[in-house]
């Protein structure tokens, strides 16, 4: 059965018998991306073809004509907003926004209010969750408040459901209380993200330290601000033994701290935010405050280094989806909030991206599948014989985000009224969802 949106953004099949012509199949398991046949019987993938196969009446056809095909995506860390800042988004419609956006799981960032460092905020979570439309997986706070003082209800949090724990980007002052929460969690199990950033060094900054924030008059954060930081944290989970992950790193030398604590054999793992795969230092240039995030956008060199490190598979990717209020986002650069809104236009950053040649497609399919759902242990349908069918169709459509095609609430929501190349045209689930 085939149920097309209410903003006719993109076509919702349930696949019951369904055979998709001329798909170019981007398997996160596979060297090479394929062109062939998927053969879709009772909502599981029954074969894929390079010869065009006949099918009884009961099929229905679509010819893709070389759009894409991918799992599902999911995404590492995101703002979702609610409870206490519904008026920059709400669980609802954030997800809305990930659903529409080809993704089916979703891991949160405790950055609410009240932070969720207890099982009750947990609960109220789990309870608004059931209406959504998205797998949500919550990362609980270290410590209470993440105000950086006091370990949080971690058993209990863990007994909760959550994946993992997070002291966000609000940092533990003290190495030696650093320590010791790290100790105690290693006794639960739990995976511990780093957004890892020396505050001190960071100051007051909003921009990459260098030639183009003194042009600018603006505050600079250097790049070692993150790699001490990173240092740090990385000396800290050899001596706990920890399973760590490292959330939206930034720059080069990040990149190599996290390949030289992986060939160590340190259970390390770590993401970049999309925006610092797309952009650089350069987009401030104009003071567009869309533009101002957290960690600052790099050098070319770091983006350049980022992207080497998402298509070699040391990285994966994280959306950094941060929606804000129309007001927060235009107050002048250096007061402005930081984030983007990107679940709506992720996919036309991404197409730009490969077809610039900086991104193998293959590299970012397995960024958004197979490498987050291994981090937070979570298992991606893939596209292989007997899996059941949960699919992203991608074309190369052009097309101008407006109110009636995205569903963030964000005011930030990168490209909006803009054209943007590339677009999800179907979701097919082999499940009713």
């Amino acid at each position: 059965m085939t149920i097309a949106n209410n903003n006719d953004q993109y076509t919702q099949v349930n696949a019951t018998n369904l055979l998709l012509e001329n798909a170019l199949v981007l398997n996160p398991a596979q060297e090479a991306p394929q062109t062939a046949h998927i053969i879709i019987k009772n909502g599981v993938i029954e074969e894929i073809c390079t010869d065009k196969p006949s099918v009884d009446a009961s099929f229905e056809t679509i010819d893709l004509q070389g759009a894409w095909v991918t799992p599902h995506f999911v995404d590492l860390g995101t703002q979702l907003r609610e409870p206490g800042y519904e008026h920059k988004g709400s669980l609802l419609q954030e997800t809305l926004a990930a659903f529409n956006a080809g993704f089916s799981d979703v891991a949160m960032l405790p950055d609410t209010m009240p932070v969720l460092d207890t099982p009750a905020v947990l609960g109220l979570i789990q309870e608004r969750a059931k209406n959504c439309p998205v797998n949500i997986w919550a990362i609980g706070a270290m410590t209470t408040g993440l105000e950086g003082k006091q370990l949080s209800e971690i058993f209990a949090l863990k007994d909760a459901g959550v994946v993992a724990v997070t002291q966000s980007r609000s940092p533990i002052r003290d190495n030696r209380l650093a320590l010791r929460c790290l100790e105690y969690i290693a006794t639960t199990g739990l995976k511990v993200f780093f957004y890892s950033e020396d505050y001190e060094l960071a100051g007051d900054g909003c921009a990459h330290e260098g030639p183009i924030a003194d042009r600018l008059g603006l505050p600079g954060i250097p790049a070692c601000a993150e790699t001490t930081a990173i240092a740090r944290d990385l000396l800290l989970v050899e001596r706990t033994g920890i399973e760590a992950h490292f959330g939206h790193i930034s720059c080069a030398g990040s990149v190599e701290l996290i390949k030289q604590a992986q060939a160590k054999g340190l259970k390390v793992t770590a993401d970049v935010a999309l925006a610092h795969l797309a952009f650089d230092e350069r987009c401030l240039l104009g003071f567009n405050s869309q533009f101002r995030l957290e960690p600052p956008l790099r050098s070319i060199d770091d983006r350049k280094a980022l992207l080497d490190a998402v298509n070699s598979g040391v990285l994966s990717i994280s959306i950094g989806h941060q929606p804000q209020d129309i007001a927060a986002k235009t107050a002048p650069f250096s007061e402005a909030a930081e984030g983007m809104s990107l679940y709506d236009t992720h996919i036309s950053l991404a197409k730009a991206l490969i077809a610039a040649g900086d991104l193998e497609p293959l590299a970012w399919v397995r960024a958004l599948t197979t490498q987050p759902a291994a981090i937070i242990d979570r298992q991606v349908t893939g596209i292989n014989v007997g899996d059941v069918a949960a699919l992203n169709v991608i074309g190369d459509h052009t097309w101008t985000p407006n109110k009636s095609n995205c569903h963030s609430s964000g005011g930030n929501i990168f490209g909006f009224r803009q054209k943007q190349v590339g677009k999800l045209t179907h979701r097919i689930s082999g499940t009713a969802e």
